[in-house]
């Protein structure tokens, strides 16, 4: 009975030492998965804090080539308008003597093209000169029979034109109409053309260029 006994202690320490070792094996599988997992997790959480990088990154791109695709579009559009051929502008002496008692100040157009109707109004210097009225000519009458509208307004220093004809539109080089001006005292005055407006049969804006200038009084 006493080796029976022996035997079966000696037996389950064999166990125990068995079942110690293979706890001791599992512990030592299970350490490098935890490391594993450790540095999967240092991974990931460089990710995370790289993605704001890479998006501002994505970001900074995006917005270059919205840029970029904004300044060709401008670009484009520029260079599908030339400058207008269409031009208004004014011929007179540009020096004139205080005891002249008046002068004439043309509003001349070149290169119209199917102008029905236009406006204009010229700013100057009271104390230098005066309008006293300003006269058409015929040069938005080029079909026989053809009329004209006229507005007129007149200020302290400017005068408001706007004509129109009742059919049909101008072509070509001329004056539409002159100034008659007089002289108040010596001195120099800017003649220039503000709110103008050309206008085709077709009731479309015309692209022009306004053409400004000055004149002397000695």
């Amino acid at each position: 009975m006493i080796m029976k006994g022996l035997k079966l202690l000696a037996l389950l320490y064999i166990l125990f030492l068995i079942v110690s070792c293979q706890k001791s094996v599992e512990v030592k599988e299970i350490l490098p998965v935890d490391k594993t997992v450790n540095e999967t997790q240092e991974i990931n959480k460089s990710i995370v804090e790289e993605k704001p990088q890479a998006n501002e990154s994505a970001e900074a791109l995006a917005n270059e080539t919205a840029e970029t695709q904004t300044e060709e579009t401008q670009n484009e559009s520029e260079e599908e308008l030339p400058p207008p051929k269409t031009e208004l502008y004014l011929v007179h002496d540009k020096e004139v003597y205080l005891s002249k008692r008046y002068a004439f100040i043309n509003v001349s157009i070149r290169n119209a093209e199917d102008i029905r109707a236009y406006q204009f109004q010229l700013n100057y210097d009271p104390s230098i000169l005066s309008v006293a009225s300003y006269s058409e000519t015929d040069f938005m009458k080029q079909k026989e029979g053809m009329q004209t509208l006229r507005i007129v307004k007149q200020t302290n220093n400017s005068y408001l034109v706007a004509v129109s004809a009742t059919e049909g539109g101008a072509y070509g080089n001329g004056v539409l109409g002159f100034f008659t001006v007089t002289f108040n005292s010596k001195g120099n005055s800017s003649l220039i053309l503000n709110n103008t407006d050309l206008v085709n049969s077709k009731i479309e804006n015309v692209r022009h260029i306004a053409r400004n200038s000055s004149i002397t009084v000695k």
